[in-house]
Parts: structure tokens; sequence; C-alpha cells
């Protein structure tokens, strides 16, 4: 049987000289969980860098189903929301610092989901985080570290083009890890709400920022050999979409259907969406999706009929965005 002593004596030890800042060593048995707490602040690079390792020696002497956690003293407040990435909490709080707005609870449902609208999701992801960004300064295949079991996670809606790239949210990791479509569909879709298995690694997004990027994921939404429903961004989006837009337009064989739909706010015809992506695009050609087509008998008066009139009520207008160069002809 394990003796909680035990275990204190080998945290202790393994913190070598970070171990006399530590003020409380909390043990769950039956959770498999230790949580130590320690005094100073300015020590928290040095805790949150060496917690790996010592983990990593925790699961070799007691067992592979060990975590361990490592909070200041002033994380154990069941409101703080310290160990997440401070801009998605920005979201949430707003960030004067970092010049981010609090997000409306429609807007926040939108771009996380509807359980990201109640602080307590964020409370509890902010209590289960022990993978954390700010602890690596260089890209990895796969952190440091890595358990041998894979991470599980969902995707949610934040940039989420579906079949083509999105971002997962797991409980363990405190920021949101990007994921991206290989060639085939072997591993999967990205799909909204899928949940996904996968190792963490380290990348550098478009702004230049350290991200977690998803390698080796299997997703639990699996098409198989059917074709991905075209990527599609709505006309209110496009202007905040617009790196993603041309990353993804890089490749030539991909194409994006902007659309604008009869509830939308700011609703939009075709010829308006063309107009605002030869601002946006120059140099990206357009084709006005010219479907369902208004069928016009006027010789038997007859007006206002379309060859599909349920998407006709839906949808007030559809452009396809292609690549440079690239003819955006009829066939």
């Amino acid at each position: 049987m394990i003796e909680i002593e035990q275990i204190k004596s080998v945290v202790q030890e393994s913190f070598d000289v970070l171990s006399q800042f530590i003020t409380k060593i909390k043990i769950d048995i039956k959770k498999n969980k230790i949580n130590v707490f320690y005094s100073e602040k300015r020590e928290q690079l040095q805790f949150n860098g060496m917690k790996n390792e010592v983990e990593s020696i925790i699961k070799e002497q007691f067992g592979s189903e060990w975590l361990l956690f490592v909070n200041h003293k002033n994380n154990s407040n069941k409101n703080s929301l310290s160990k997440l990435d401070p801009i998605l909490v920005g979201d949430l709080l707003g960030n004067h610092q970092l010049k981010i707005k609090k997000m409306k609870p429609k807007k926040l449902q939108g771009k996380y989901g509807k359980k990201f609208v109640n602080k307590n999701t964020w409370v509890e992801w902010n209590e289960t985080s022990r993978v954390f960004l700010s602890e690596y300064s260089e890209v990895h295949d796969v952190i440091p570290f890595h358990p041998e079991k894979k991470f599980r996670g969902t995707i949610i809606p934040f940039n989420l083009f579906t079949g083509w790239q999105g971002n997962i949210w797991c409980p363990e990791v405190n920021s949101l890890i990007y994921m991206r479509q290989d060639s085939t569909h072997k591993s999967g879709s990205i799909v909204k709400d899928a949940k996904v298995d996968f190792f963490i690694g380290v990348g550098i997004d478009n702004r230049g920022d350290f991200q977690f990027v998803a390698r080796d994921w299997e997703s639990g939404a699996n098409r198989g050999d059917a074709p991905e429903s075209a990527i599609t961004v709505n006309y209110n989006l496009i202007q905040e979409s617009k790196e993603s837009i041309v990353e993804i337009l890089q490749d030539s064989d991909q194409f994006i259907l902007i659309t604008s739909y009869q509830g939308d706010q700011d609703r939009s015809t075709s010829e308006k969406i063309t107009e605002e992506l030869n601002k946006l695009f120059p140099d990206y050609p357009t084709q006005i999706l010219d479907w369902p087509k208004e069928l016009d008998f006027k010789s038997l008066e007859w007006t206002g009929r379309y060859t599909h009139p349920i998407l006709a009520r839906y949808l007030s207008g559809a452009v396809v965005l292609f690549p440079p160069d690239v003819g955006g002809e009829e066939e």
C-alpha cells in the first residue's frame, strides 16, 4: 500500500532547492492526485518548469495514473483563473493591459461553445489545468515528458473551418490546441463537438507566437472517404477571419464559400459580398454562386419562384473565393 508520507518525501526531494518554498502537499489517494502549494510567486516559472520532471519521477515510483499539480498559495482561490492563458480569460473578463474587451455572452458562446458562458466552467478548467503554454520557449514535435497516454479534448467553434482546421479544448491544458486536417480522413474529421485524442506539440502561429499543436490526433467524427463539406465563412466574419482565409488558400486545391443568411444582422447580397472580397483580397478570383436561381416565366406572369425555394428562404448571398491565379469560371 502506498504511504502518503512516502509520496511527500519523494516530492520534497525531487523539487530539490525549490522544496524550501513548498508550504503544503495535498495528496488524494483515491483520485491519484498530488497538489503542491508554494509561497513565493517569483518562483512560479521554476516550479512550472520542474513539474513535468517531478511528475515523471512520481509515475515511475508509484504508477502511471498519478498526476501532479503545482499552485501558488493564492491560486487556491475558487474564483481564480490565474492558470489559464490570459488572452482567453480576457474574452470572459476583459483585460485592459492586453487591450481585450470582455465578450458578451452570445459572442462568447459563438467562439467557445454554450458551456463557456458560465464562469464555473472556466474555474473548473483553471483547477484541472496542468500543462502550461508559458513553460515552453521553443518548438517541440511533442512536448518533453509527455505522458504515454494521449490527451482527450473537444473541438470548439473558435476558428473552426470544418474539414480543414480547428481548435481543441482540453481540461488539462491551459490554452487551446490547434489542429489541422491531413490529406486523408484516416484520423477522422474536424467537426464541431467531436471528441479528439492527441499528443501535444508546440508550434508557432501566424502572428509568430507559440501555440499548442495536436499531433497524431484521432477524431471521433470519422467520415471515411466521404467528401468534407465546403469550407464556409459567414460574410460578417470575413474581416476577422482574413489571416486564416489567406492561410487556407495557400493550397491551390482549396476554395472558400462566403455566405450571408436572411437572418443575419448585416444581411448581404452576392454582389455586395463580391465587392467586399475584391477590397480585402484583390488578387483572389471570385464567383457568385447563383443557386438557387429565380424562375422567370414572364409570359406566364410567374415570378418570385425559385429552383430551390427552401434554400432561397434562408440564403441571401453566396460567393466562392479562390486562391490567387485560380480561375473561377463556371463549368
